[in-house]
């Protein structure tokens, strides 16, 4: 009889610790499966969404009923070379630039990165955040001719900077240091440099995503 009992309670911490999750700092568990209310931080309003997150915890999952995803948090170095027509079809822009990015980890930044990012994988969400990158820079330059760039260099390099924030925005990625090496014609640089770092640690939106391949 005892031997019964024991098997059964073995059995019984063993589903139990399989429900476990245990979630690094730098990692995101989305918990799907389960309707919950939670306030909108940008609104202030109620809104039922069907999971909860956890990070740098541990959280039980019901078996069956729930399902658990995860999300990087940690920043990605994510090099942009990438040549633009300027304006008055003059000659061609060349840039060179390096942006740090990652999944922001306030509420509403996550919310944005579960709705367009989740089920993706490292290496898919760093080629989207790159063609969304690339593609919305190489716009805003074509707006610039080299003779602007080369007249105030700096304001060209904030402005990319403020861009690659804004864009990113909607994926709930956040910037958190945009560098440009090189910007100007592709024959003769408006201006090179080692580093041009614009700190974008403000530029997390204030109601309140991508690791390794």
């Amino acid at each position: 009889m005892f031997g019964i009992f024991l098997v059964v309670g073995l059995g019984f911490i063993i589903r139990v610790a399989m429900t476990i999750i245990k979630v690094p700092p730098s990692m995101v568990a989305v918990i799907s499966g389960r309707r919950r209310q939670v306030v909108d931080s940008e609104t202030g309003q109620t809104k039922v969404v069907g999971y909860r997150t956890i990070s740098g915890g541990s959280a039980i999952r019901l078996p069956i009923i729930e399902r658990v995803d995860y999300l990087p948090l940690n920043v990605v170095s994510m090099p942009l070379t990438f040549q633009s027509s300027s304006a008055g079809g003059g000659e061609p822009l060349a840039v060179s630039a390096v942006a740090n990015v990652r999944i922001g980890s306030d509420d509403q930044s996550l919310s944005k990165a579960i709705e367009r990012l989740l089920g993706k994988t490292e290496a898919q969400i760093h080629q989207l955040v790159f063609a969304t990158l690339e593609a919305h820079l190489r716009s805003v330059l074509s707006s610039y001719s080299v003779e602007q760039i080369r007249a105030n260099p700096q304001e060209t390099d904030e402005r990319l900077s403020q861009e690659a924030a804004l864009v990113l925005d909607p994926m709930g990625i956040v910037v958190d240091s945009f560098s440009v090496q090189r910007i100007g014609g592709s024959n003769t640089p408006a201006h090179s440099q080692d580093s041009h770092a614009v700190d974008r640690d403000a530029a997390e939106p204030s109601s309140g995503a991508a690791g390794p391949d």
